[in-house]
């Protein structure tokens, strides 16, 4: 006789308020849909060098700021500056101090290969090392990497501090990615979606909540072999990261339903046993295999 067994799961999402030929481009990211702002990229492990481009929507007297700092803030960052000319782009490698104040870069580490602004619509490509060495350029790793941007309502100079009407815009990115061979999935594959329900997000500046569900009774071992997060479009800025806990406990034991934050008084013990990862996803992340 076939025993089935169910498995209960918990979902727990963390809430933060906060010249190169095409195909190098293999991502890609909308960073602000106001200005049509994207971002594409793509990387070369050999050179050990990250190719970059830019397309936004720029009018006339307005330039673009691209660049990286450790925590998202505008001070001790790491710049692109872009402006344009007669229809050219041009980029000048700045940084910021501690006071906001921008500063040229001694060392131009970012290397524009091309640039146009027609129509409004500005388009630039340019690369530079994931780590130049350079103590005033942020050090591109594995890890998330925090993008800064903004168009700007003028020039930027040097010497200057960043003007309080820019408004710097962030994304949490995961820029390097393991260059791996798409594999082939099996044909009997299925998938299985946990979705929080709709919830409003508490109005503080960090929120865990949890969910419980349950998978389908499964008659025989199955394997995950990939996951990924699925975000509503337009909550993208403030989902920061999700973890799938397995909650471990007897056949016969019911898990109990729990929809709510974290560290409410009214959470079911038996959620104690939900403790081992069988997933996780972190904002810039992309399907994992």
């Amino acid at each position: 006789m076939e025993t089935f067994s169910s498995v209960s799961i918990t979902l727990l999402v963390f809430f933060a308020q906060t010249g190169t030929s095409l195909e190098i481009f293999k991502y890609k990211v909308e960073l602000d849909v106001n200005t049509n702002l994207v971002l594409r990229w793509g990387i070369d492990y050999n050179m050990a060098r990250i190719y970059f481009e830019l397309s936004a929507t720029v009018l006339p007297g307005q330039g673009l700021m691209f660049g990286f700092s450790d925590y998202g803030d505008v001070t001790g960052a790491d710049l692109a500056v872009l402006g344009t000319h007669f229809g050219k782009v041009n980029l000048k490698d700045c940084w910021t101090d501690k006071n906001g104040i921008l500063r040229m870069d001694f060392r131009q580490n970012y290397a524009l290969t091309s640039g146009e602004w027609r129509n409004n619509k500005l388009l630039a490509r340019f690369h530079r090392r994931f780590d130049t060495c350079d103590p005033m350029d942020y050090a591109i790793d594995t890890g998330t990497t925090h993008v800064i941007f903004a168009v700007t309502q003028g020039p930027l100079h040097p010497g200057q501090q960043l003007p309080s009407s820019v408004k710097v815009g962030l994304q949490r990115v995961q820029l390097l990615k393991p260059d791996l061979p798409q594999p082939d999935i099996p044909p009997d594959t299925w998938s299985f979606d946990i979705l929080n329900p709709n919830i409003t997000i508490p109005a503080r500046d960090t929120t865990y909540w949890w969910y419980v569900t349950q998978l389908p009774q499964l008659p025989i071992k199955n394997h995950v072999i990939q996951y990924e997060g699925i975000i509503t479009k337009g909550n993208e800025e403030f989902v920061h990261h999700i973890e799938v806990f397995h909650c471990q406990v007897d056949p016969w034991v019911k898990v109990t339903s729990y929809n709510g934050p974290g560290m409410a008084e009214d959470k079911s013990p038996e959620l104690e046993a939900c403790r081992e990862v069988i997933g996780a996803w972190a904002m810039g992340a992309s399907v994992q295999l």
